[in-house]
């Protein structure tokens, strides 16, 4: 999932189902996952509002949360979010991603913004520098480590360092 999310001139559902024909239960809980069901409730005409113009009528949280009912629906085994988060606030944010991170797969996801409540939830973080790997491992291991994740954290979280 790209953090620009590609929408056609249709419904909401249609956007987020592809034309695909699944039940209403999987739609129901690809709503649920995602958060979408807060925002078709406000919507006029609710999942079936029409989108326009690759979405300009939505926000870009409202285009995040259809891009990622996709994602629950596809039930991958592999799901890769390019910053997938990045038009969520930090607490939508955490919900979306401790919902995935129920769901049976691996999940690697890029970010760019240094969000405990979000890290803390890998298993495993890589953190890169010019396209190679200088350090892995879990959130609190590299941090204690004091490293270059540590520095990257420091410089985003001035304020939250002491707290971790």
């Amino acid at each position: 999932m790209n953090q620009n999310v590609y929408l056609f001139n249709d419904t909401v559902k249609n956007n987020i189902t592809l034309y695909g024909d699944f039940s209403e239960r999987e739609y129901a809980m690809a709503l649920k996952s995602s958060g979408m069901y807060r925002v078709i409730n406000e919507l006029t005409g609710g999942d079936q509002y029409g989108i326009k113009n690759n979405g300009e009528n939505l926000s870009g949280g409202q285009k995040q949360r259809i891009a990622l009912a996709r994602v629950m629906l596809k039930k991958s085994d592999v799901i890769i979010l390019d910053e997938a988060f990045s038009a969520l606030d930090s607490i939508t944010a955490e919900q979306l991603l401790s919902d995935m991170m129920k769901l049976d797969c691996l999940i690697i996801a890029v970010f760019h913004k240094y969000n405990k409540s979000l890290l803390s939830q890998f298993d495993e973080i890589f953190a890169m520098r010019r396209g190679k790997i200088v350090e892995r491992g879990d959130f609190c291991t590299l941090i204690q480590k004091g490293g270059y994740f540590y520095n990257l954290y420091s410089i985003d979280n001035v304020d939250e360092v002491d707290v971790v």
